[in-house]
């Protein structure tokens, strides 16, 4: 406890000084000047690259697991399969890495003659999902967000919320300041410097977790 508390006083005094905060803030914002202009350039671009997945990727792939009857035979399988080689073979950038390594997945348990059925069940799930991500990212008619994230894995709801927490203790150092230039009291800004230090383990803990959890 005595180690803890010393290194929550240096963590403190060190965030106090004030030659300190007057660098972190201009660091704060010259680097949200630069994410911000960042950001804006490359909206377009990204929305663009979204539309072409959607357009040439998960429409069709939707249409093709949105006909298929729930228990499938060896025959109806090896055709998803070969349907799917044929889309993520000629847009094979516009794909999600994850969606690659399933269909080699079902290629290899079709092989095996293992329970292609199962395999079959969750990439229609992800394709799913991505397909009403994508859509609501580009404006288009789709689930609402709250019904989208019931649907997703425990692994998709977790990962899904700890970007938001990420994004958060990435930003920190400037709501730290924006706190200080608004003259909030300092005992409010230490105990949140300190919650902010205290978290940064066991977020990174949870993040290690997460990527290692089963789709």
């Amino acid at each position: 406890m005595d180690t803890l508390k010393k290194l929550y006083d240096i963590g403190i005094s060190f965030f106090n000084n004030s030659n300190f905060l007057q660098i972190l803030a201009i660091i704060t914002a010259m680097g949200s000047s630069y994410w911000t202009a960042k950001y804006n350039a490359s909206r377009p671009h990204r929305l663009q690259v979204k539309q072409l997945q959607l357009e040439h990727v998960y429409i069709p792939l939707h249409h093709v697991f949105m006909d298929l009857p729930e228990t499938l035979n060896k025959k109806q399988a090896l055709y998803v399969h070969k349907k799917m080689n044929s889309i993520l073979s000629k847009y094979y950038e516009l794909a999600f890495p994850q969606l690659h390594s399933l269909n080699q997945e079902l290629g290899a348990v079709i092989l095996a003659n293992g329970n292609y059925n199962e395999k079959v069940r969750t990439i229609s799930h992800q394709i799913s999902i991505d397909y009403e991500l994508l859509k609501k990212d580009l404006g288009y008619p789709s689930e609402n967000i709250l019904s989208i994230f019931i649907r997703m894995t425990r692994k998709q709801q977790c990962l899904a919320i700890i970007s938001h927490v990420n994004v958060f203790m990435c930003t920190s150092p400037m709501w730290i300041c924006i706190a200080m230039i608004v003259r909030v009291p300092n005992h409010i800004i230490d105990t949140l410097i300190s919650i902010l230090i205290l978290a940064i383990l066991p977020v990174v803990l949870i993040n290690y977790k997460i990527l290692k959890m089963k789709d």
